[in-house]
């Protein structure tokens, strides 16, 4: 009876570290057009941490607004499997270059969503991620439909103070928990130890 209810345990601890991890990050978007950038506008993007060392990325309804009453509704940007990369630096880095199709977006009051009416669009997404924080540039290639590129950007690039930071609670802490946070050497349960999963 005991050695089943602790292959129970490991199966169960086994299916909840390899579940996916979807995390909100909430800051700045700013689009530019042509060089002039619109007002930051308060944004939250979805980073999902996939098992096979990938992530998809999700930005939901998307809107151009100009900040002098110009508002264009565009559509969702989901784009998954990207593979990732740990930099020197001690955080995670990702990208994309291919086609697109933006779908519709779902806020209230948007009759039109330009996005799907668009079809297959050429976009270049690169980012960096930590625990705590995304920084995302896209650039979508209107140049065929509205001759412009609008360019993106979420957060702001990590400097090397907080470069520095990150890499000093990484050697202050070397496990953490699964959420990321540091754990000392005494919890009990699943641990990522040098990137590695330990059951304790």
């Amino acid at each position: 009876m005991r050695k089943l209810l602790l292959t129970m345990i490991c199966a169960l601890m086994s299916m909840v570290s390899m579940a996916q991890m979807t995390k909100p990050f909430e800051d700045d978007l700013v689009v530019t057009i042509d060089g002039e950038s619109a007002a930051p506008q308060k944004t939250t993007v979805y980073l999902t941490l996939n098992e096979d060392n990938t992530c998809n990325f999700t930005l939901n309804n998307f809107i151009l607004d100009s900040g002098e009453g110009d508002v264009m509704a565009v559509g969702n940007i989901f784009i998954e499997n990207l593979p990732m990369s740990l930099s020197e630096e001690g955080y995670y880095t990702f990208s994309y270059d291919g086609n697109l199709v933006i779908t519709e977006g779902d806020l209230e009051g948007y009759d039109t969503w330009i996005g799907p009416l668009l079809g297959e669009i050429p976009l270049k997404l690169t980012g960096k991620a930590t625990m705590d924080k995304v920084y995302v540039t896209i650039d979508i290639d209107m140049m065929e439909n509205l001759g412009q590129i609008i360019h993106v950007t979420f957060g702001s690039d990590f400097d090397s103070t907080a470069i520095k930071a990150i890499k000093n609670s990484q050697k202050a802490a070397v496990a953490h928990d699964l959420t990321g946070r540091p754990v000392s050497k005494d919890f009990k349960g699943i641990r990522i130890v040098n990137g590695k999963k330990v059951v304790r």
